[in-house]
Parts: C-alpha cells; sequence; structure tokens
C-alpha cells in the first residue's frame, strides 16, 4: 500500500512538470520594469459604452476596455508537446499564450498608468475583477482590464446649439519619464467601438493620437490619449427649441392685430391673464 502511494506521489509530480507553464528568472521583481530603455508599451481599446453626459457638471461617464502589450524577457512561456497545444491570438501575430487571472496578475510588473482629471472610478464586476492577464511564446505580456469611471470634460457652448465638444481622456504615467516608457496606440483595427451606443443629444466619433506626452510638469511624463468628438443633433433641438420659440413668437405678434375692444384684463392673485 505505502509503495503505491509512492509510485502515485511520484506519478503527479511528473505530470505537473510537464504541464505548460508560465517561467520567471530567480532575481525577477514586480517591483521593477524591464532592463529596456525606453520600454515600448503598445495599447488597444474597446469603447463599450458612453454612459452620460452632463453638460452642467462639464463631465463623461465611459465604460472602455484598455489593453496593453509590453516585452518582458524576464518572463518565459515554457510548453510540453506531449499536451494539448495552447490557444492562439490571432490579433497578436497568432502567437501561443496562456492566461493568469486572480492574485497570480499581482505576481508581474505593470506600467503604472492612472486617469488624469478622473472625478470617479467604478469596478464594474460581481465577484471576480474584470482583468486579466496573458504570457505569450515571445515574453509578450498582455493586460486587460475593464474601466468604469467619470472624467472632466472642458466644454464650450458659443455656437449652442450647432456646437461641437471635444472631451478627451488622458492615461498617464505616474512615476516613470519617457526616457523609461513610451505608450503608443495599435493600429486603427484593434481601436473598437460599440456599434450599440446611442446618445440623445449628440452624434460621437472616437479618435487617438499615436503619441502623447505632457508637457505640465518639469519632467514629461508619457501616456496616452483618447479624443470623444460630440456632434449635437440639431433636429432635436428644432422639434424642442426652436419650434415653440417660433410659434411663441408668431402668437405675440398676431396679438397686435386683436381689436382692442375684444380683449381685457383679469388681475388675480397677482397675475395678469389676457383673455380673448
Amino acid at each position: 500500500m505505502y509503495l503505491l502511494q509512492v509510485l502515485l506521489f511520484n506519478a503527479l509530480i511528473n505530470w505537473s512538470e510537464g504541464v505548460h507553464k508560465v517561467e520567471k528568472i530567480d532575481d525577477y521583481d514586480l517591483y521593477q520594469k524591464p532592463a529596456v530603455k525606453p520600454l515600448l508599451v503598445n495599447a488597444s481599446l474597446n469603447l463599450r459604452n458612453i454612459i452620460g453626459i452632463s453638460e452642467r457638471q462639464q463631465t463623461i461617464s465611459l465604460e472602455i476596455t484598455l489593453r496593453m502589450f509590453w516585452r518582458d524577457d524576464r518572463v518565459n512561456l515554457t510548453m510540453d508537446k506531449d499536451y494539448p497545444d495552447l490557444p492562439r491570438d490571432p490579433t497578436h501575430y497568432n502567437l501561443r499564450y496562456m492566461v493568469e487571472t486572480g492574485d497570480n496578475i499581482n505576481k508581474f510588473w505593470m506600467p503604472d498608468l492612472f486617469v488624469d482629471e478622473a472625478i470617479k472610478m467604478r469596478n464594474p464586476y460581481y465577484k471576480l475583477p474584470t482583468e486579466s492577464l496573458r504570457v505569450y511564446e515571445d515574453s509578450t505580456i498582455r493586460f486587460s482590464n475593464r474601466l468604469n469611471f467619470d472624467v472632466a470634460c472642458h466644454m464650450d457652448f458659443k455656437q449652442y446649439p450647432v456646437d461641437q465638444q471635444y472631451c478627451i481622456v488622458k492615461f498617464e504615467s505616474f512615476s516613470y519619464t519617457e526616457e523609461d516608457i513610451l505608450f503608443h496606440w495599435l493600429e486603427d483595427s484593434l481601436m473598437i467601438s460599440n456599434p450599440d451606443i446611442h446618445l440623445p443629444h449628440y452624434t460621437y466619433n472616437m479618435y487617438t493620437d499615436k503619441e502623447y506626452k505632457t508637457d505640465y510638469y518639469n519632467q514629461s511624463y508619457p501616456g496616452l490619449e483618447l479624443k470623444i468628438h460630440l456632434i449635437r443633433k440639431l433636429n432635436y433641438h428644432i422639434v424642442q427649441t426652436f419650434l415653440p420659440s417660433i410659434l411663441y413668437v408668431c402668437i405675440a405678434y398676431f396679438s397686435i392685430l386683436i381689436p382692442n375692444e375684444t380683449m381685457f384684463v383679469v388681475v388675480r392673485t397677482g397675475m395678469v391673464i389676457f383673455m380673448l
């Protein structure tokens, strides 16, 4: 019986050693970025929803999925040919990858992006955080996260109601300068917008600048910039604003043609009511 348990234990060890796995170098430090200077971090974005636009508070609420790609040679993906092949990513050179979730994500170094001028951040998940990390066979790492947040949108209403607004969302590195990290958006085919987004007062377009860095600090910090171009729908204001205003003006001018003897004024509780 004891011999059988030893054999089973050895078999389990051999099986676990043969499974595909992610390996790190012995002196891997998750608080230190890869030694490459500057480290190139590519990003793609999926605009899931424009939750709301507040003209009074000058804010916009967005729900996005942000993905970042960078290469870390300190991390390797080892595969065993005797086991089923790993999935491939057709959007990333058809490379094989493994997925890390949960607490394992916190064991890897990641870029320190934050949303500039963010007012409120929300976590749109029920039980588990909506984030994942992929390790590709060429040591590329992809971190993906769903974000739901309110951010300032500085508006100009001089041309209302034919105005156009630009909401600029900036993702910036907090501690690394452009000598350490560079951020770039990937090609436009990976910048996705949900076709089911419909705004009552606006139509919108989404743009991204290929390169962005701050210019209001002593040092320049790299980042990413997303532009939401809002174009006000004129037909809404024609029905809700222009037509009623024109109607009131016409009624006011027609009242001049009414003979004085057919009009009298009734004063009641401080209100003047014109009656025919």
